[in-house]
Formats: structure tokens, sequence, C-alpha cells
């Protein structure tokens, strides 16, 4: 018997669509996590046997920006063993976005090179003043 996955009732010569090994009224084909409809040609996955549109399939599976706490859905920057947006993986001494040429001081944080000695050098122009 076709019936709608839905709704439960039966599917004549009405539209349908397939979707998880079953026949839906178009109206019906919805994300099972947000309840939204899933409309012709939106992406959808089928995650454990469950209807999930993309961003709650998004917002659910996907990594994690470790600056932001958004979800990375294509490029992005690894390090320090975390994941960032490349806008989001910032030097903590001039505020931009570090592209390449960077380290990572353990008690501050992520920088540009010439950040890093740039403090080193202020740093030491302070201590060397306050001792005399």
């Amino acid at each position: 018997m076709n019936s709608c996955g839905g709704c439960k009732r039966f599917i004549g010569n009405e539209p349908a669509v397939y979707a998880n090994r079953q026949l839906y009224h178009p109206p019906h084909l919805q994300c099972k996590v947000c309840n939204h409809r899933i409309e012709a040609g939106q992406t959808y996955a089928i995650n454990e046997g469950i209807i999930e549109c993309r961003q709650c399939l998004l917002e659910r599976h996907a990594p994690k920006c470790y600056g932001c706490n958004g979800v990375i859905e294509s490029r992005f920057v690894k390090a320090m063993h975390r994941r960032w947006h490349p806008n989001c993986f910032k030097c903590v001494g001039c505020g931009c976005t570090i592209e390449s040429d960077w380290l990572n001081e353990a008690s501050m944080g992520s920088m540009h090179r010439l950040c890093y000695w740039a403090f080193v050098r202020d740093t030491q122009i302070v201590q060397t003043s306050a001792i005399k």
C-alpha cells in the first residue's frame, strides 16, 4: 500500500516524493529535527534513519570553529589541534587574520612572528627601564 510517511494517508495518483524508502505527499516531507518542510531540490540527509535538513545536519554534526563556535562548512585552518574559520584565526598582538608565519606563545596565544618579536622587544625595554 502506498501511504504517506508523514500523514499515513493513501497516495493515489497525486504527486509524491520518495525519501528514506517511503513515499511522502510533498508538503509532508519534513526535517525530523526542526520540522521545517523540505522543498523540492533542497538538500537533506538520512542520518540514522532520520530525515534531516542541511542546516540541522550541519548544526548537529559538522565541526565547530574554536574562535566563534560557528559551523565549519568548507575551508578551515587547523592549528593547535583545533579548527578555525580562516577569518577567526587571529593574532593576539595585532588582531589581524593569521595566514602564515605564526607561532603559538603558550601564555598568550597565536601571534604573527613579527608581533611576537615586537612584544618581546617592548617587554624587555619596559623591564630594563624599571630596573634603573
